[in-house]
This record gives C-alpha cells, sequence and structure tokens, in this order.
C-alpha cells in the first residue's frame, strides 16, 4: 500500500485516521496528537516559533498523579518545562517550534472577559469518561476536606504535591548534571544513520557508576529517547528491563541481542575494542517488520521536505522504503562508503536504513523498484538525485 502524502493534508487527515482509529480509552491521547498537529500546520503558516500554551497549576498536578500511577521516574514526576520543544512531532511543520508554558488558565479568563471576548468551556471537562477529569474532582475532593480542617489529607493535597513536584525537580536537576558527564565520556552518537554507542569496562567493578541503577536506568532513558527520536521520555519500566539485561549480561557472561520501546541492543563490532578493557552496546532504531514497512511507504512531491520514521527527506516524486541492503553495485568511492556502514551496524540492525527508490505504479513491487539513492549515506547513483537528502533528529532534552 502506498500512502500519497502532502503536509498540508496530513496535519487535517492522517493515515492514522484509516487504519488506526482509537478504542475509547485511547480518544483523550488521539484528540491531543491531532490537535497539536493543526497548532503545527497554523504556526508555520503564520511564521511562529513560540506558540504560548494555556495551562493552571491542576494541569500539573493531575499529570503528576497519573504518572505517579503508571510508575514514572524522576523526569517525569518534576514540575513542567517552561520552555521546551514542540510536545508532538507527527508532521514537519512541528520541527522548529518551541512552546512556553504555563498561561495561566484564569489570567487568561479575565483578559478575555476585559477585551470582550467569549470564553469558551469545553463541555468534555465535566465528563467522568476521561481519566484526566476523574483525577480533577478527585483532587477537588481532597483539597475541600483538607481546607475543611481534616489534617490528614494534606499530604495528598494542592500544596503536598506541590512540595513533592519541587523535591522531584531538585532530583531531576542534580541526576542530569552526572547524565550530561557520562553521556561525553562513555557515549558516542551517530548523526548520520542514527544510532549511538555506550561504552562500559569489560570488567564492571561494584563502585562504577552504572551500578548505581538510578543512573543507569537515565542514561538508558536518554539513548532510547535519542534513537526514537521522541518527543516524550520512555516508560521506566522498559528502561528497567533494558538496565536488567546490561546487568545480567556481566553476571552470567551473556551477550544475546534484546529489544524493547522500539529500540534494538546489540554487542558492538568487536574492531570496536579488540586493544581496549571496553564494551561497546549498540542502540539502534528496531528494524521495521514487513507489514509496517509496506505503511510507512511515502512520495515525496517536487520540492517538498517531509518527516519520515521522524527523519527528514527531501526529493521529488519518489516513494521511500526501508529495506536490509546487503548488496549494492556503486562506484569505488560509494562503496567504501556502503562498505564503512556495514562494518559499524549489525547485520540484524540493517534494516533500518531508508532508501529512495523508483517504482512503477502499474506494477507488482518489489518487481519494477530500482534503486535510486542513500541519503542518510549520502549516496546517489546519477548527479540527477545528488540533491536528496536526509537528516536524523535524535536531540538530547
Amino acid at each position: 500500500m502506498q500512502i500519497q502524502w502532502n503536509t498540508k493534508i496530513e496535519s487535517k487527515f492522517s493515515p492514522s485516521h484509516i487504519h488506526n482509529y482509537p478504542r475509547t480509552s485511547q480518544l483523550e491521547l488521539f484528540a491531543r496528537n491531532e490537535r497539536y498537529k493543526l497548532l503545527a500546520t497554523g504556526c508555520h503558516e503564520k511564521n511562529i516559533s513560540l506558540l504560548f500554551l494555556g495551562h493552571h497549576l491542576n494541569d500539573q498536578l493531575e499529570t503528576l498523579v497519573m504518572r505517579l500511577a503508571r510508575g514514572s521516574g524522576i523526569v517525569g514526576l518534576a514540575s513542567m518545562e517552561t520552555n521546551n520543544k514542540f510536545p508532538v512531532q507527527r508532521n514537519i511543520e512541528a520541527l522548529n517550534i518551541n512552546v512556553v508554558r504555563p498561561m495561566l488558565r484564569e489570567r487568561m479568563i479575565e483578559t478575555c472577559k476585559a477585551a470582550n471576548i467569549q470564553w469558551f468551556e469545553d463541555p468534555t471537562n465535566e465528563s467522568d469518561q476521561h481519566k484526566r477529569n476523574v483525577v480533577r474532582m478527585v483532587l477537588n475532593t481532597i483539597n475541600q476536606r483538607y481546607l475543611d480542617g481534616h489534617k490528614e489529607y494534606e499530604p495528598i493535597s494542592t500544596q503536598g504535591l506541590l512540595r513533592f513536584m519541587d523535591h522531584m525537580e531538585y532530583h531531576k536537576k542534580f541526576v542530569n548534571l552526572q547524565v550530561n558527564e557520562i553521556l561525553s565520556e562513555c557515549v558516542k552518537f551517530n548523526y548520520q544513520i542514527g544510532f549511538c554507542k555506550l561504552w562500559l569496562p569489560k570488567k564492571l567493578s561494584k563502585n562504577h557508576w552504572f551500578r548505581q541503577k538510578h543512573l543507569g536506568i537515565r542514561i538508558i532513558s536518554t539513548l532510547i529517547r535519542w534513537v526514537t527520536c521522541s518527543e516524550a521520555a520512555p516508560l521506566l519500566e522498559g528502561c528497567i528491563r533494558f538496565y536488567n539485561h546490561l546487568t545480567l549480561s556481566y553476571e552470567q557472561s551473556v551477550n544475546e541481542n534484546f529489544s524493547a520501546q522500539g529500540v534494538l541492543l546489540c554487542t558492538g563490532k568487536e574492531q570496536d575494542y579488540k586493544n581496549s578493557n571496553m564494551n561497546s552496546w549498540v542502540f539502534y532504531r528496531q528494524p521495521m517488520n514487513k507489514a509496517e514497512e509496506k505503511l510507512t511507504i511515502n512520495i515525496i512531491k517536487d520540492k517538498e521536505i517531509i518527516l519520515w520514521d521522524k527523519r527528514r527527506f527531501k526529493k521529488d516524486d519518489f516513494p521511500i522504503v526501508s529495506r536490509q541492503l546487503l548488496k549494492i553495485k556503486a562506484k569505488s568511492n560509494k562503496w567504501k562508503i556502503f562498505q564503512d556502514y556495514r562494518s559499524n551496524v549489525h547485520v540484524v540492525a540493517r534494516h533500518d536504513i531508508p532508501v529512495l527508490i523508483r517504482r512503477d505504479k502499474n506494477a507488482e513491487p518489489p518487481l519494477q523498484d530500482k534503486l535510486i539513492a542513500m541519503p542518510s549515506l549520502n549516496i546517489s547513483f546519477s548527479p540527477e538525485y545528488a540533491d536528496c537528502w536526509a537528516e536524523f533528529r535524535g536531540q538530547i532534552y
């Protein structure tokens, strides 16, 4: 199946509308993503780089309670960032926009009244069919009981939860200082292909930083988020699984591949550490399966930049597909580039490289597919396609 891709159309009518219409439990998330996609398109059309979002204090507290319920770590339990990247990057327009929080809801209402602008209250805010609304109702009840003199409710009142978030913010900043130092010394990021290597000693001493579980998990969380180009931190449970796998590899000398959270973890190639006392662990994007591959073929229009597999691509009227590449016929310099790629990427992760193909629309693929370029490697097979490029978007948040 091919999806005709146009950024303006995609913002309003995504393929997800067809293939993955949300269940009732997912409606809030689905609506949020669609709302942000439209906001990004509007900002892009108006040349807006800063979007101010309206929040009030209870928004933070409601989010905190929901994250507590699903076992979030320090980052998820800390207070809201005041200036950050656009929170949902589903379309290309969102890439160069930052959001600023909070514009206090109560102040916004008063401003509208003063300017004689009608305030609209979303009626779904009163519905008990949505998790956030239920949490809000419970918090309001707790706050009222605390205000009525029931001091036993104080720890989970607004004041108690605010103190808790302040503590988490302090711990987050402290851990981030350590994390940044470790990243600069022990991690190598490949911005061309989109994988990263974590270097650890072959013999992991008891006082090594990785033995401090909170630090090890925080580093793993950062690497997963970078590899997947995700705007949200990965689930703590998945990070713990990665940590346990790495720890077990030292205790039982097991070096098996491991995948979770959309990431594939492999041991580094032997040449990485042949004359060293270090081992390398490589984090790749988890390769697509055949069904996912068919749904991610997109046609790029003339002079259009699209967001594909969370990478940026530009060229005209060619499908993009991710496919395992084992053989290539090219000039010697291109062959060397491809060989370098093969020598650095584990064989099971080679599905992840995207390629540009010419496809005969009247024929059944892949019989008529012709390889045109590999943008991530800066390889093109004709001067006509030399201006095709790809950019990996992984960022350390």
